[in-house]
């Protein structure tokens, strides 16, 4: 009689025991639906091939995106499949292919880069200069569609810019705090994560015109 209860204890174990275990994805099958997040994705042109200043989701019942201190944040509602999509002021997107399974979890597949098949812009190069009050020398260095700012031989600022036939528009993304490189939040507070600013510009030869930079002198390539 023992015996007999033993082996049906033990085929009980054997037949309900496992419910709830792992089934290989990191999902139980039992578990109850969590919503998550995930902040794995820069926004920079490294991780999307552009600076992201609007966000989007293909399907809002399954995930959410928002962009935050320098980063593509997207949260999961429901089981299901999304494509994130992240624009930039010239309209131009990448995109986050993304699957949210039955416990919550976020797995990141395919991010498509935007690529500018225009990479070499008017810009491309070092020009040496001065900074709108004169009081430094200053360097603009622009490689494809990525800026930096050098003031007085140290770093200052860096983004991505976009231009049109005599204005470019500059989306600041980083600010040097002596030591590393910061987010624009992080260096300057509030929520806003890019910067953007824009400026009516000339190239004649080897200068370049900024209005309002350069205390009225233009910056001449010193390199390309």
């Amino acid at each position: 009689m023992i015996k007999n209860a033993f082996f049906g204890l033990l085929v009980f174990l054997l037949a309900f025991g496992f419910i709830g275990c792992d089934n290989g994805n990191g999902d139980t099958d039992d578990g109850e639906f969590t919503s998550s997040t995930n902040e794995s994705i820069l926004n920079d042109a490294n991780s999307l091939g552009l600076v992201g200043t609007s966000v989007s989701s293909s399907n809002v019942n399954v995930a959410t995106a928002v962009i935050s201190s320098g980063k593509i944040k997207i949260t999961s509602l429901a089981e299901g499949n999304a494509v994130i999509s992240v624009k930039n002021t010239s309209d131009h997107t990448a995109t986050i292919n993304i699957s949210i399974s039955k416990t919550g979890s976020i797995t990141i597949g395919t991010i498509v880069k935007y690529i500018n098949e225009n990479i070499q812009t008017p810009f491309e190069g070092s020009w040496l200069g001065w900074n709108g009050d004169g009081s430094a020398e200053k360097i603009w260095k622009f490689t494809g569609n990525e800026f930096l700012v050098i003031i007085a031989d140290e770093n200052n600022a860096k983004g991505t810019f976009t231009y049109t036939e005599n204005v470019i528009t500059f989306a600041a993304t980083h600010a040097w705090d002596g030591s590393k490189w910061l987010t624009w939040s992080e260096a300057f507070g509030g929520e806003d994560d890019v910067y953007i600013f824009s400026m009516e510009y000339t190239i004649t030869g080897n200068n370049l015109s900024l209005e309002g930079d350069g205390n009225g002198q233009p910056f001449t390539k010193i390199e390309n």
